[in-house]
């Protein structure tokens, strides 16, 4: 018997519950998440039009972002912020593998494929266990597969919860993430090229700190690609 109840354990049986009901009513690579007509590939569950609409004109390259170079593989608006939603919040895993393949898509239009690790920006233990996964680690491991590049996701840790940035304003972003994150060793980054993977880019914030504590471990470089970047930037 499972209990769902408010407890981590029963949080985490919900969410992986409600993952595999998921897997059943829209199997991936058969029909369209969205449409219901046929999908465009084995493993991907959007038509060829909708699969379209969620990068929303392709690769955006991003300026004034604490990390060297920042790409996103679309606007966090229609079909993408959705597919984001429920991979996110409702556990939908089974989109990490197509929306990692746009991403790596995003990347290899860029020469940021050339890093030497893939990094994702972590979550705190206690989040982890609420959600069951890291968002941000499915992508960075589709990413990191494609291009058989080295992926580490223990070497970057987040010391504190943070608040959700969810309705906060740049400032306060900003200081809600602030020495939030460090290497878990000293040296583990030392002269590597990193690509930091991250979901979403608003105010980057959260990639700002990341890149720093990277940084300040002897990181060559530090780039960015998140899935989505927010129409505001």
């Amino acid at each position: 018997m499972i209990y769902l109840d408010g407890s981590p354990a029963g949080i985490l049986a919900k969410r992986r519950f409600l993952a595999a009901l998921a897997d059943l009513v829209y199997p991936a690579g058969r029909t369209c998440l969205w449409c219901g007509r046929p999908a465009a590939a084995p493993g991907l569950p959007f038509c060829r039009d909708c699969l379209a609409g969620l990068v929303g004109g392709g690769p955006i390259e991003v300026r004034g972002v604490a990390a060297g170079r920042a790409v996103g593989a679309g606007l966090y608006d229609g079909a993408l912020k959705e597919a984001i939603h429920r991979l996110k919040f409702s556990g939908w895993t089974f989109l990490a593998p197509a929306l990692a393949a746009l991403l790596t898509e995003a990347v290899g239009s860029t020469d940021l494929w050339t890093a030497d690790v893939v990094v994702p920006v972590p979550l705190h233990p206690k989040r982890f266990i609420e959600r069951g996964f890291n968002q941000s680690a499915l992508l960075a491991g589709g990413v990191a597969g494609a291009l058989s590049t080295r992926l580490d996701t223990e070497g970057l840790r987040r010391l504190r919860p943070t608040e959700s940035q969810v309705g906060l304003r740049p400032v306060e972003r900003s200081r809600n993430v602030r020495g939030a994150f460090r290497t878990s060793r000293p040296g583990t980054f030392l002269g590597r090229r990193v690509l930091l993977i991250d979901d979403v880019l608003t105010t980057g914030s959260t990639a700002g700190d990341c890149a720093r504590a990277l940084s300040d471990d002897g990181a060559a470089s530090v780039d960015l690609a998140v899935l989505a970047v927010a129409p505001r930037r």
